[in-house]
């Protein structure tokens, strides 16, 4: 159900008995509001927040403003709007991210529109790489996560390299690139620099702001990235290259490889150079023993204080 300033929009006082078919079409049993149609999801999400800047604008046109809206595509349920079917030639998956497209193009109509397109800052991202497996790929030319190896729940590329796009007119210049290392959590120390915050202590230990390359300045070299697996594997980003302490994805891609060392089993490790191997596919371990042996050491202790078993 909708839930709007506290309060549930319409009562769950209907059931759903679940539905898991076809493909990506897929949602749990349970209570939901009567009339309920998933279809309508996404298209209200972006009618709400679209709502949301035209009443902050004529209410308060010179008061910034702060949006967080968390689409539902293209996670599972695939429910894209029938004007979008066959947009793609993807399957439910590929007309359901093409309906991202369109939400998205409707929120920057409207910031166009409104006129504060100028200085509204937007960032556009995602959590994972897709789902899209092997039997998806040879039913459909789509490659969800190319040019990378693996998907969703990988340690590999695929399931952790996402778009990171920033419209922000007149702060950043349209058609740039940029290779800097940055995760999401770097969201947090970049809006508060931002906004001329101070974070309090403690907080978003793993934050590093990377608003000097937004503003065309030169960002220092970011601390190591972790990497974690569905199935509780580790990885380590630092630079250029990228650590696994065991071989396999960790995640859904065969091969997997154990979850952790085997006693007595000489488990090999994985070193790639991503700027000249972005699939994984060259292990440079033997070539790199040392900095393999540094990378280990430097995850060790990100392990040991982030996470328990």
């Amino acid at each position: 159900c909708m839930v709007e300033n506290g309060r549930v929009v319409a009562l769950p006082s209907a059931e759903t008995e679940g539905v898991n078919e076809p493909r990506g079409v897929f949602w749990r049993p349970g209570p939901m509001p009567p009339g309920w149609a998933m279809e309508q999801v996404l298209p209200t999400l972006t009618d709400t927040a679209i709502g949301y800047i035209q009443r902050r604008v004529q209410s308060a046109p010179a008061q910034p403003f702060f949006l967080y809206l968390p689409l539902t595509a293209p996670h599972t349920p695939w429910v894209p709007l029938d004007s979008l079917r066959g947009r793609s030639k993807a399957g439910r998956y590929g007309d359901f991210v093409a309906q991202v497209d369109q939400s998205v193009g409707q929120l920057l109509a409207a910031l166009d529109r409104l006129g504060i397109a100028e200085h509204t800052l937007v960032l556009f991202s995602s959590d994972n790489g897709a789902h899209w497996t092997p039997a998806d790929q040879a039913q459909y030319a789509h490659r969800a996560n190319a040019p990378y190896a693996g998907m969703k729940a990988d340690l590999l590329e695929g399931g952790h390299r996402v778009p990171f796009l920033v419209r922000w007119p007149e702060q950043v210049q349209s058609g740039q690139r940029s290779e800097a290392l940055l995760c999401l959590t770097d969201v947090y120390a970049t809006l508060a620099g931002l906004t001329g915050q101070a974070m309090p202590a403690g907080s978003a230990e793993d934050s590093y702001s990377f608003l000097p390359l937004l503003q065309g300045e030169a960002l220092p070299d970011r601390p190591p990235v972790v990497h974690h697996s569905v199935s509780g594997r580790f990885a380590l980003r630092a630079g250029d290259w990228k650590y696994y302490p065991l071989p396999g994805s960790g995640g859904w891609t065969e091969p997997v490889g154990p979850r952790r060392p085997v006693a007595g089993d000489p488990a090999e490790a994985q070193l790639y150079h991503l700027p000249s191997d972005p699939t994984e596919s060259n292990n440079r371990l033997s070539a790199e023993p040392a900095l393999a042996d540094s990378l280990a050491r430097l995850l060790a202790p990100y392990r040991a204080l982030g996470w328990r078993e």
